[in-house]
């Protein structure tokens, strides 16, 4: 089925940190967890701005932020949205791309295979999803287009996937596959 589908690019300099679909009326940005959307940077208020999306328009919205918001270079309190509007949040660029016409995106999830937390089922609904202990062994499980991949974030431990430790900065996953994160097994599975 497809679906138009409002989005946001999020970038640090030249590297694309994270894609995110605005699939909910109004998204919060800012650097607490507890926001939609999370860019984890000091310059980056707690609260800082939130996009929100009707049937007429979307807009952003500055939420009080220390460092403010920009759209085109411009500081703003609330702006409404074009199509390849650039918003700046402290040292990160934010393109909106207005409602693209994209096939809608396999779901994925991941399903605690042993120990305490046995038969646990995580649905990965957020551009990224981290897992691990900190100091041990963290990774970041995201989606880049119809793909999922898992990333080696933190600690001295090595993730394997399907037995093998993960070369390189990241690497895809299929379904299927299992994750070993510090002896915790997870097979991740993709329903379309």
């Amino acid at each position: 089925m497809e679906r138009p589908v409002a989005k946001i690019v999020i970038s640090h300099g030249d590297m694309v940190e994270q894609e995110v679909e605005l699939t909910k009326p109004r998204m919060t940005i800012g650097r607490h967890p507890s926001n939609d959307i999370v860019i984890a940077h000091r310059a980056v208020s707690s609260q800082h701005a939130a996009i929100t999306v009707s049937a007429s328009d979307t807009q952003v919205e500055d939420l009080g932020s220390t460092n403010g918001t920009f759209v085109n270079g411009q500081r703003i309190a609330r702006q409404i949205l074009a199509d390849r509007d650039v918003i700046k949040v402290a040292l990160h660029t934010i393109s909106y791309v207005a409602g693209t016409t994209v096939a809608a995106a396999p779901v994925a999830s991941i399903e605690v295979m042993n120990g305490p937390n046995q038969g646990k089922k995580l649905t990965l609904v957020k551009p990224l999803t981290t897992l691990g202990s900190p100091g041990v062994l963290v990774v970041v499980i995201g989606r880049q287009d119809d793909h999922y991949f898992i990333r080696h974030v933190d600690g001295s431990g090595v993730p394997l996937v399907n037995g093998e430790a993960i070369v390189g900065e990241q690497r895809f996953l299929a379904d299927g596959e299992s994750i070993d994160l510090a002896g915790t097994r997870m097979q991740f599975s993709v329903t379309t």
